[in-house]
């Protein structure tokens, strides 16, 4: 991504102002890479998800190569936003909860929560924000649609919440595996410990078929990671 120096300098300005407004919000270390790399790294796919939330925030991702905002127009087509929606795992600034609630502002319909532990926001539009970790064993009949994007150690929590309470679930997978110690399977590569990690989310996913839901694996143009999810049947 070029930025031209008037553009830098307008980034800059928004970026200062954030930090004002959030930057305490942030572990000293997490504040520290943010100003040292702030439009040092701004490949899509090599950007850590601590600054690429906040280039979208700024509108310096084309609309094209903004993930968040293709994974909430995949949610509009799959689901519809009408629904009541938790994500998980949404991060510092959770701007696919942002793009979402637009649209149910749009349409007058629908809520999401997000719910993140690290979570630097006080207040975003109307999404409800819950600055705590998610586990399986939350009580969830609030929502109807459990979401992660690159949930990490949270993706088999997500999925064994919606399989539990019967839930549909939407995860745009991380490209890191989350084996127990005892399981890893590294001595036959990374690739190699990876698809066994995503055959091993989907196996558990697939389950979910049982209870007369369609689960599906899938990959989309820029993003490099299988999106597994489940759809009630009709």
């Amino acid at each position: 991504m070029k930025v031209t120096p008037l553009q830098r300098l307008r980034y800059m300005n928004m970026f200062k102002k954030y930090l004002k407004e959030y930057g305490q919000n942030y572990s000293d270390t997490s504040r520290e890479f943010m100003q040292e790399n702030f439009l040092k790294l701004t490949e899509p796919g090599e950007t850590p998800d601590i600054l690429f939330q906040l280039y979208c925030k700024f509108g310096m991702i084309p609309e094209e190569q903004n993930i968040y905002m293709g994974f909430a127009k995949m949610i509009g087509e799959k689901y519809g936003w009408d629904n009541r929606i938790l994500e998980v795992g949404g991060g510092y600034y959770p701007i696919f909860s942002k793009y979402v609630d637009d649209e149910q502002q749009r349409i007058g319909s629908g809520t999401i929560t997000v719910m993140d532990p690290m979570l630097v926001t006080d207040k975003l539009g109307k999404v409800k924000l819950q600055k705590q970790e998610f586990s399986r064993d939350m009580e969830v009949s609030d929502f109807e649609l459990l979401i992660g994007i690159c949930p990490c150690e949270a993706t088999k929590e997500i999925i064994s919440s919606a399989l539990f309470n019967k839930k549909e679930f939407f995860i745009a997978m991380c490209g890191c595996t989350h084996f127990d110690y005892y399981e890893m399977p590294y001595f036959y590569g990374y690739d190699f410990a990876y698809r066994m990690w995503v055959e091993d989310v989907y196996g558990l996913a697939k389950e979910q078929e049982d209870d007369g839901f369609e689960v599906t694996k899938q990959f989309v143009d820029n993003f490099p990671y299988p999106i597994i999810s489940s759809k009630r049947k009709k």
